[in-house]
């Protein structure tokens, strides 16, 4: 019979993976209410048609395509469906994992994960909202980062209708928990589809693999760029950087930082991101989706 894991490993979206992960938190029973596998597959009849293991769910006057299982997780994934692309997962990889967050990762008062689930000693999923993700790694760090060695794979949620389901991408993730020795605490982070099929491409380009101290400081720096600029200038200080030379460049960039705030000019100056190589530009832009405003600014 399917465990709790072969079930999250049915998702093939992030929409899917919630509403799985909330029905085994709230309606548990139903995992234990199916004992028999279906029917072989006939033109009448057949197994479920989303898990393809268990009986369709029947009732009078009515047949359904799926069983009682599949029926509710489909049924609960209407809340999710604005939720899921704000969101980030990570898959941890740790030489344990402490009690406390064990107790967090289950409990109900968690102010940071959507949800969370943990398959053994050493192996944790979490889903939160991306802008929560600085806030918990830097508490991870305090509460925990001189205890635990390990990896932390950070990944985005997929939607249907992709090529590669979320399922096809967690099963990758957790094959390469392997590539890393435990003797320090690192983030693995996966802006795309594209990246976790790929990574070598990415580890090469020294934007796969941080130790979490390193990551975090990314992550700030990301913090404070969203903060200062508007979107609109994120925007076209992507542009000029990407801007190839020109006898122009110039004067675009001094009507560019004509318009910026003093704030602004100082911090450019202060980081001279001209400067920067091009992995280190894509960093910045790859991880402001993860940053959250500072509304105190």
């Amino acid at each position: 019979m399917l465990s709790t894991f072969d079930w999250i490993r049915r998702s093939e979206s992030g929409i899917e993976l919630l509403a799985t992960l909330d029905v085994l938190k709230k309606k548990p029973y139903l995992f234990e209410s199916i004992t028999q596998i279906g029917p072989p597959h006939f033109a009448l009849n057949g197994p479920c048609q989303r898990c393809w293991v268990y009986p369709r769910y029947f009732q009078p006057g009515k047949r359904h395509k799926y069983c009682r299982i599949c029926a509710a997780i489909l049924k609960h994934k209407a809340p999710f469906v604005k939720l899921s692309p704000k969101c980030a997962i990570i898959w941890g990889y740790l030489n344990d994992i402490p009690d406390t967050l064990r107790q967090e990762i289950l409990g109900e008062t968690s102010s940071f994960f959507v949800a969370g689930y943990i398959h053994d000693r050493q192996s944790f999923l979490l889903i939160l909202p991306k802008i929560k993700l600085g806030r918990w790694l830097r508490e991870f760090v305090i509460y925990y980062g001189a205890q635990l060695r390990g990896q932390l794979q950070v990944f985005p949620t997929v939607g249907s209708g992709h090529r590669y389901t979320l399922a096809d991408l967690l099963t990758r993730i957790i094959h390469y928990q392997s590539n890393l020795p435990m003797n320090a605490l690192y983030v693995r982070f996966y802006p795309n589809i594209a990246s976790i099929l790929r990574p070598k491409e990415r580890e090469q380009a020294g934007l796969l693999t941080f130790e979490i101290s390193d990551f975090l400081s990314f992550l700030e720096t990301a913090k404070i760029f969203r903060t200062i600029f508007l979107p609109h200038q994120q925007d076209e200080l992507y542009d000029l950087l990407n801007l190839k030379k020109t006898s122009e460049e110039q004067f675009y960039w001094g009507r560019f930082v004509g318009e910026l705030s003093k704030e602004a000019k100082d911090l450019l100056s202060a980081w001279d991101i001209r400067k920067w190589p091009k992995e280190k530009i894509q960093l910045l832009y790859e991880l402001k989706n993860y940053a959250e405003f500072d509304k105190s600014h």
